[in-house]
């Protein structure tokens, strides 16, 4: 039990973490600057170039850290992150509650 808690609690979000890196170096359009609209079933994202609408039932997980909230999964966009930075104390608690309720225990809050 206390090899599976240290494996997901060091060594699986750094994994995470690494494949996410990967992934935004990889693709030019992910660093377009873009809007996320946060909706009871469904995300949309837009930006220069697409839009994109996701359903949350598609999306395989949620983690939120201290600055971000991390959705993975999705079937456009594999990799959603959510800065915190620039929204107010009510819209973060307000979108963790959503989470909390949406993804259940595919919801995961990390202290980093």
């Amino acid at each position: 039990a206390l090899l599976l808690g240290f494996l997901f609690y060091f060594v699986q979000p750094e994994a995470i973490k690494k494949w996410a890196e990967e992934l935004y170096a990889s693709n030019t359009i992910l660093s377009l600057p873009e809007k996320i609209s946060v909706y009871r079933d469904s995300v949309i994202i837009e930006n220069a170039n697409e839009q994109i609408m996701e359903y949350w039932t598609d999306f395989s997980r949620c983690i939120e850290s201290k600055s971000v909230f991390v959705v993975l999964g999705g079937r456009e966009r594999n990799l959603l992150i959510i800065k915190k930075q620039g929204l107010t104390e009510q819209q973060i608690h307000e979108i963790s509650a959503h989470f909390v309720d949406e993804f259940a225990s595919r919801y995961q809050k990390s202290g980093r």
